[in-house]
C-alpha cells in the first residue's frame, strides 16, 4: 500500500499539470491513477492537456489521450465518480473489492 505523502503526490502532481496546462500544452507521463486524477481534476478552461501511458506497447507504441475530449466523451457525471470507481475496483493504493476489477466495472 503506498504513503499518503506518496498518493498526495499523485494528486499535486495533476493538479501542477492542470495548472500548467492553462497556460500552454501540456502532457503528463504516468500511470492508470494519474490519468484518474486528470480526468477527475481537469476543467475545460485548459489549453491542450494529454495523458501518455508510461507503458509501452510489444511494438513500441503507447497509449496518449487527449484529457479534454476524453472528459467530453465520458461527460461530468462519469468524470466525477472516478476517484470512487477506480479505488474500489484495485488502483494501486486500494485492493479490489469482492473480486470486481476495473475492466468488469466499467
Amino acid at each position: 500500500m503506498l504513503s499518503d505523502e506518496l498518493r498526495d503526490a499523485d494528486v499535486d502532481i495533476v493538479k501542477a499539470a492542470v495548472e500548467a496546462s492553462r497556460l500552454h500544452t501540456t502532457t503528463l507521463i504516468g500511470d492508470t491513477d494519474l490519468l484518474v486524477l486528470l480526468l477527475y481534476y481537469a476543467q475545460g478552461d485548459t489549453m491542450a492537456l494529454y495523458f501518455k501511458s508510461d507503458r509501452t506497447k510489444p511494438d513500441g507504441s503507447f497509449n496518449l489521450y487527449d484529457i479534454n475530449r476524453l472528459k467530453d466523451i465520458l461527460g461530468h457525471d462519469v468524470c466525477s465518480q472516478l476517484l470512487f470507481i477506480h479505488a474500489m475496483t484495485g488502483c494501486e493504493t486500494t485492493s479490489r473489492i469482492f473480486g470486481v476489477g476495473n475492466k468488469s466495472a466499467f
